[in-house]
């Protein structure tokens, strides 16, 4: 297949003390295991019914729901749906550049996103992340680790034709093994998510111009959270990362990314131009075009032909 990487096994250059795990190219990365199938499709079924969703807001083409927390539990249940006019190769790229998060994502006096950075991978499509947020007196400052994992609607004979990207704390130790350590070194409150997620899907499937977003976060921040911070603060909060995401199409335009996503020697973006070329050429005509000297990107050939340190077991 032309969305097959290279034989050559690779190594992601990570920040020094970050875990880095080597991926053998001529292994199926990007094809998810039976396990990742189905909590997509546990996902997908979420926006099948409105039963047992409170509908909060609806502001400017977004719907915003919330499911109220069990009694003295501090979860919060929120799910949203709009469509962004960007293509879904620029949605994406602002999920997948974790050290951008930066420049998208809601901040105000000092609140919210502090810092956002990959802690290791599995390979291109199965990563961990760290988020630091920081949150209105008194309450401390929250960190999560989860694992981001992509899962490819998009194969040969699949009746979904979207993207996938699950997001489950749990998850994190079947991908990175010592994540922790690195978590623990770092201040702050634990938050967790767990049976989240986003769902892209490209305007050319869904009938609409620009790509339909739908999301279902489930987070416990380690904390009570009363009802009406669920309707007004994660709500306001989910609102603003939609339309932070409608300018997806500048930012990701911008040189910043364009030295990343236009590099031809980056697995995930060619992994994602070719889906997009074999499955909806629609949406392929709006990726940008490649850069044959196109800044050396994080992925780098390794020179050893050993994948010792590879995870050998698969994404769960």
């Amino acid at each position: 297949s032309s969305s097959s990487s290279s034989s050559k096994p690779r190594t992601v250059s990570m920040p020094e003390g970050k875990e880095a795990q080597h991926y053998e190219g001529s292994r199926d990365w990007h094809l998810p295991s039976e396990s990742l199938q189905r909590r997509a499709d546990a996902l997908r079924e979420c926006f099948q019914s409105d039963e047992g969703w409170v509908k909060s807001w609806s502001f400017s083409g977004i719907s915003c729901f919330y499911q109220p927390a069990p009694e003295g539990h501090g979860l919060v249940r929120v799910r949203v749906e709009a469509e962004v006019k960007a293509p879904i190769f620029d949605l994406a790229a602002l999920f997948y550049e974790v050290d951008k998060w930066h420049l998208w994502a809601p901040t105000f006096s000092n609140l919210g996103l502090r810092k956002a950075t990959i802690l290791g991978l599995q390979d291109p499509l199965n990563v961990v992340i760290q988020v630091m947020a920081a949150l209105p007196f008194p309450f401390d400052q929250r960190k999560c680790c989860f694992a981001a994992q992509a899962v490819d609607g998009m194969l040969p004979g699949s009746t979904n034709k979207d993207v996938a990207i699950l997001l489950d704390t749990e998850q994190a130790a079947v991908i990175c093994p010592n994540y922790e350590s690195q978590d623990s070194a770092s201040p702050g409150t634990k938050a967790e998510l767990f049976e989240s997620g986003f769902l892209l899907t490209p305007g050319e499937v869904c009938g609409r111009e620009g790509t339909l977003v739908q999301a279902v976060i489930n987070v416990d921040p380690n904390m009570n959270v009363p009802e009406w911070m669920v309707t007004v603060g994660a709500m306001n909060f989910c609102i603003l990362v939609i339309l932070q995401w409608r300018r997806a199409h500048e930012l990701a335009r911008s040189e910043e990314y364009l030295q990343v996503s236009c590099d031809p020697d980056h697995p995930f973006y060619m992994h994602l131009r070719n889906r997009l070329k074999e499955t909806v050429p629609g949406e392929f005509s709006k990726v940008p075009p490649l850069r044959r000297n196109a800044a050396a990107c994080s992925y780098s050939e390794s020179s050893s032909s050993s994948s010792s340190s590879s995870s050998s077991s698969s994404s769960s």
